[in-house]
């Protein structure tokens, strides 16, 4: 639960973005335990729909203002995810890590409507 209450991530979509990038490349499990944390479980659903669709018509319209903050949220929030990681792990371990770690696409951490079509 969040201090002011649960976020509206039906209506909002800044905090459905917020969510939304938290969760991204998380286990099901993982994401069952933050949604469940912020208060979001319910809606999540509905709102991941709702936000989907926006986003697929915008882009389809060339309209890149939400796709370009989602990015953003996204890029910032996996940034975090580093950079705690480097702070906790070993220095050797996490360039283990860097050097071993797949280069290329990371469609699969990406929601449905950012991934690639056939």
């Amino acid at each position: 639960m969040q201090p002011d209450g649960p976020l509206d991530v039906l209506n909002d979509f800044d905090a459905w973005a917020v969510v939304s990038a938290r969760i991204a490349g998380r286990t099901e499990q993982e994401v069952a335990f933050l949604l469940s944390e912020l208060g979001v479980a319910h809606a999540w659903v509905d709102a991941e729909a709702r936000w989907s669709r926006v986003l697929g018509r915008e882009l389809s319209l060339g309209e890149l203002e939400h796709a370009t903050r989602y990015t953003v949220r996204c890029a910032s929030e996996f940034e975090r995810r580093r950079a705690g990681a480097r702070k906790s792990a070993r220095p050797e371990v996490t360039r283990v890590a860097e050097e071993q770690a797949p280069h290329g696409s990371h469609e699969d951490t990406l929601p449905p409507f950012l991934r690639g079509r056939d």
